[in-house]
């Protein structure tokens, strides 16, 4: 009996070593598939840091700069150049200053980085220092090879008015008449006969039959007025002892047309004379002549009041020597640019950056610039003869992305 007990008791204690053998590996295998799946786990959240900063470096090494590129949504033609061969003698007065205002303007997202830079640089001294750090220069050339550039000149002129018409003062100055409309697709300008879209009045249709819009003020020189919408802005002294100031707001949508151009065609005046102060002057002594000369411009500006000084299209108030007109499609607005032509009076060189903040009807082309003189006598005069040749280098910020022509 004992014996019986006995191999009860191995044989129990045997199939009990047996149970636990079989168990063990059970649970290791689950341990092992465990720590198989916190491994992947683990390795799979490493990786994802990794393909993250890899993206982050190649779009990074996507900036370079060609010798010869093409400006993003822009025509122009562009040869590098460095800052050692510039012409010497850079005048960078406010050029610092001008180039901030155009840091206001909406949508200019290639200078967003560099704007960051300058809206904290406060010494206007160095301004020439922070351009050379942060640009780099390229030559505008035309598509046919061209360098050279014409370069005129505008200004802010100063008229007389008075808010009431009367005999002295009897010229209009015009905001945007109420049956003018401006629509986003050809013909953009235009109003409304009878329920066909149909051509604005001309200068002439205008100044004959008069429209229905509000009158700003009224001036007494209807030559001035004529030359304040070449301008595109104008101060005006009030007989009330209040001063304005006016800005483009819209044209009624015919082409400009130069009436210089049309004074040498009819032999009014020689090629060499040609100038604002030579055209004034002829219809100064041909008064029975001005409606006819005038008339062949037949576009016609609308202006805004408004209390700043002379502001350019971009919205942003004008800097004299450092704020130019340009045509939008060859030079980008809001980018520096380097301007090296000659005065027209001393002849001596003029060599300024300056920041492309305005537009003209009569700035057609690559190599075509109006420089802002500013206000004042002189500034007229400058103004009237420029028509000089130079060369213009735009300035594009560094980490600006290009693309090779």
């Amino acid at each position: 009996m004992i014996n019986q007990v006995l191999l009860v008791l191995v044989l129990f204690t045997l199939t009990s070593c047996q149970n636990q053998k079989v168990l063990k590996p059970i649970v290791q295998k689950k341990i092992i598939v465990q720590k198989k799946q916190i491994v992947q786990k683990k390795q799979i959240i490493q990786k994802k840091p990794i393909v993250q900063k890899k993206q982050i470096v190649q779009k990074k090494i996507i900036v370079h700069i060609p010798t010869k590129l093409k400006l993003e949504n822009s025509r122009s033609k562009l040869v590098s150049d460095t800052w050692k061969n510039m012409p010497k003698g850079i005048n960078n007065i406010k050029a610092l200053e001008s180039f901030k205002k155009s840091c206001s303007i909406p949508h200019l997202h290639y200078l967003n980085n560099v704007c960051q830079k300058a809206l904290k640089h406060t010494n206007n001294k160095i301004a020439l220092e922070f351009f050379k750090n942060n640009f780099n220069p390229y030559k505008l050339i035309s598509n046919n090879g061209k360098k050279n550039a014409l370069i005129t000149g505008y200004y802010e002129p100063t008229l007389f008015g008075s808010r009431f018409k009367n005999k002295e003062f009897k010229y209009p100055v015009y905001a945007i008449p109420k049956d003018f409309r401006h629509r986003s697709y050809y013909p953009y300008r235009g109003r409304y006969l009878k329920n066909k879209y149909v051509p604005y009045f001309t200068r002439k249709e205008i100044e004959k039959r008069g429209i229905n819009g509000k009158v700003i003020c009224y001036v007494n020189n209807k030559v001035d007025l004529f030359f304040m919408h070449i301008q595109g802005s104008g101060y005006i002294k009030l007989n009330s002892n209040q001063n304005i100031y006016v800005g483009y707001h819209n044209q009624n949508g015919h082409p400009y047309r130069s009436i210089g151009r049309y004074m040498l065609n009819k032999g009014y005046l020689q090629k060499d004379d040609i100038s604002l102060q030579t055209i004034k002057q002829w219809l100064r002594n041909n008064p029975k002549q001005i409606d006819e000369v005038l008339y062949h411009n037949p576009r016609y500006i609308f202006f805004k009041e408004s209390k700043l000084a002379a502001t350019g299209s971009t919205g942003v108030v004008l800097t004299p020597y450092h704020s130019i007109a340009v045509d939008g499609r060859y030079i980008p607005f809001g980018i520096p640019t380097f301007i090296s032509t000659t005065n027209p009076i001393t002849k001596k060189a003029l060599n300024y950056i300056t920041i492309a903040q305005d537009k003209g009807g009569a700035i057609k082309g690559e190599l075509r610039i109006d420089y802002f003189f500013g206000s004042g006598s002189l500034a007229g005069k400058l103004a009237g003869k420029m028509k000089e040749s130079g060369t213009i280098w735009l300035l594009l910020p560094k980490d600006y992305k290009t693309k090779e022509s």
